[in-house]
């Protein structure tokens, strides 16, 4: 396969730990790079991406460039040559709270067979739902509560064999304390502000 022309520089847009490994991947013969502070316009760091390695399946070579000197907390991008930007990414303590945070309060919002109350739910609160009984396909006199769990898709189905799929055969293992875990989370809505 012969190498695309393709220049991009890619960082973690979530974010970098103050202390911790901060790389980019360069596409591109350009080796030299460097970080700015968003906000000064200031040149923090100025470095070089290493030799590089092609990638066959996306037919580029990519070059890494570390600059993990970086350890103060801010807002900050990375450019290269004339007029190519990465997006900008934060550096900070706790790179990965907010997202964490995000996540939380999504287990949150898409409880079901519960009421999600104003005070914590906001503006996405409703009444408990999914509360009856549901009737098995085939044998409608089988019928199986099946309330609890959590809507799938950000829809209002409470989607028991993605559910099932995704929660159980993958940790079959280890069913009994994800179950603990999330109905500990399910009756304590306080744990996510």
């Amino acid at each position: 396969m012969s190498e695309r022309t393709l220049r991009t520089i890619t960082v973690n847009q979530i974010g970098y730990p103050l202390d911790g490994e901060k790389i980019a991947v360069f596409t591109g013969a350009e080796h030299d790079f460097q970080v700015i502070d968003v906000d000064s316009g200031t040149i923090v760091f100025k470095g070089r991406s290493d030799a590089g390695k092609f990638d066959k399946a996306s037919g580029v070579t990519l070059h890494i460039g570390d600059f993990s000197e970086v350890n103060t907390e801010g807002r900050y991008r990375i450019e290269q040559g004339e007029g190519l930007a990465s997006v900008s990414f934060t550096i900070s303590d706790q790179p990965y709270h907010e997202l964490q945070q995000g996540l939380l309060k999504a287990f949150y919002y898409y409880r079901c067979g519960v009421e999600l109350t104003e005070e914590y739910a906001g503006d996405w609160k409703h009444k408990a739902c999914h509360t009856a009984k549901g009737i098995v396909y085939g044998q409608p006199d089988l019928q199986l509560d099946c309330s609890g769990g959590w809507h799938d898709a950000g829809g209002y189905a409470n989607a028991l064999i993605c559910q099932w799929n995704c929660g159980f055969f993958p940790h079959a293992s280890h069913i009994k304390v994800h179950l603990v875990i999330l109905r500990t989370f399910q009756k304590l809505p306080f744990l996510v502000f």
